[in-house]
């Protein structure tokens, strides 16, 4: 009897002791930081597999709103090149701005001087100019490189995570505060109606009569339908994500409102110029012609896919529906977004009235 009960303690004494180390094993596995330097296998948005050893210490990023998106995350130093228009970049401090410039994805790379900075790994942008051929040379240079591909505001958040796992940063603030902005927005809009979203032309550059619009493709041109409009352009099959059309298909479309986007106010100014000559189309008659900054040229301008973006879709959900939205400011989440992850200090009258009404 003092055998069997001598063997059921030990046994019991056996069992506490796993149960013991399991607990003990799961704690340090769940509060411990992973190992720096150890090598992880990245997936990047082209689906890719890319071993890194991480946190990287050593990027080069070749586009801005990349660089943008590191910055933000607080990993602007550990970038030692950037592309040529970041160091241009009104939103970003001289130090980022003053990096070693490799050149970009549209003029394309000087692979001699982004070798000579001994990236870990280099982040590259799909889907514009030349980035097709400097991942192939980057890749014959058995360079690691990360490629982001941004279409949809889903991508954004993709963007942010993986860029955060690359750099060894914390996403959540950053994508906790666009995603409450952009979740609003996607509530609001859900109920509407098809006949309560207006039929609207994202457009921009005008030359010789013929327009270069936004289409299906586009990331910006993604914006019109997740703020509740109806992008006319999305109804024809295009081989381009940025077709130029003619003045006569324009008319023939008849957009309610008609959205211009350029880099630069001057330009901005021109183009609204030459639309308000277009006074058979029902945008023009009704004063429903809108201008809206994009890119990194100039202070003031959102539409860019950076974490600008946010800002950017709060401007359109407010030309699109001003009664659906008069109760979010996008200057008010300008000035948050640019103070808590730009280091900026500005007051919403800082801001420049980006938004131009053709009446």
């Amino acid at each position: 009897m003092r055998v069997t009960s001598l063997k059921y303690t030990v046994i019991a004494i056996i069992i506490m002791t796993l149960t013991l180390y399991a607990s003990y094993s799961l704690y340090q596995s769940t509060t411990s930081p992973p190992e720096a330097g150890s090598v992880h296998v990245i997936t990047d948005m082209l689906g890719r597999a890319v071993n890194l050893t991480l946190p990287a210490q050593r990027i080069v990023v070749l586009t801005s709103a990349e660089a943008e998106t590191l910055y933000a995350l607080g990993a602007e130093e550990q970038i030692v090149g950037i592309g040529r228009l970041t160091a241009n970049n009104p939103y970003l401090p001289e130090e980022l701005r003053s990096k070693t410039v490799v050149g970009d994805p549209f003029a394309g790379v000087d692979f001699e001087a982004l070798i000579a900075l001994n990236p870990d790994v280099v982040i590259l942008q799909i889907g514009h100019g030349k980035a097709g051929e400097i991942l192939a040379k980057l890749e014959e240079l058995k360079i690691p490189t990360v490629c982001t591909r941004l279409k949809t505001v889903d991508d954004l958040y993709i963007c942010i995570d993986l860029l955060a796992q690359i750099s060894g940063r914390d996403a959540a603030p950053l994508k906790n505060f666009i995603k409450e902005i952009f979740t609003s927005i996607e509530n609001r809009v859900s109920k509407l109606p098809l006949d309560q979203r207006p039929r609207t032309l994202l457009l921009g550059k005008i030359r010789e009569n013929m327009i270069t619009v936004f289409a299906g493709g586009s990331a910006w041109a993604s914006l019109v339908e997740f703020c509740g409009g109806v992008n006319i352009a999305f109804k024809e099959n295009f081989t381009t994500s940025w077709p130029k059309v003619s003045l006569e298909k324009i008319i023939e479309w008849d957009p309610e409102v008609i959205i211009v986007v350029a880099f630069r106010k001057a330009d901005l100014q021109e183009r609204m110029q030459e639309i308000a000559q277009w006074r058979t189309v029902a945008a023009v008659k009704n004063g429903k012609v809108y201008g809206l900054l994009g890119g990194t040229r100039e202070f003031g301008s959102f539409l860019e896919w950076s974490p600008r973006f946010v800002i950017a879709a709060l401007q359109m959900a407010n030309i699109l529906h001003p009664d659906l939205f008069k109760d979010l400011n996008w200057k008010d989440a300008a000035v948050e977004l640019l103070t808590k992850f730009y280091k900026m200090n500005i007051n919403p009258e800082d801001l420049p009235e980006i938004i131009v009404v053709l009446t």
